[in-house]
């Protein structure tokens, strides 16, 4: 990383990172460009609410309740993006300096 993005995205990942979560998952699923169909557009509002809401019980999640084997791996923090071919040189840059989850 470098330039003036740094700091910003490493206050962004502090921030995130002070909050408990220790893994970032990013889920992608790829569209055609000319796909704004009215599926598209509900797969990817329910996607968004489906994943805050996970984010959400996570966070609220006690440790000592989950089975000893998941204990480790609850501190997940999930986004979720359609993205299409047009998209791609501006969602990997955003992806390559670490800002892309905060769009």
């Amino acid at each position: 990383m470098g330039g003036s993005a740094e700091p910003q995205t490493l206050h962004l990942l502090r921030s995130y990172q002070d909050q408990g979560n220790e893994d970032l998952i990013l889920v992608v699923e790829i569209k055609d460009d000319e796909d704004n169909s009215v599926e598209t557009r509900a797969k990817e509002e329910y996607g968004k609410d489906h994943f805050q809401a996970l984010n959400n019980r996570l966070r609220e999640t006690n440790p000592v309740d989950l089975p000893e084997n998941f204990r480790d791996s609850f501190r997940q923090q999930y986004f979720f993006f359609i993205i299409r071919p047009m998209e791609y040189p501006s969602w990997f840059a955003g992806l390559q300096n670490g800002l892309i989850t905060f769009k």
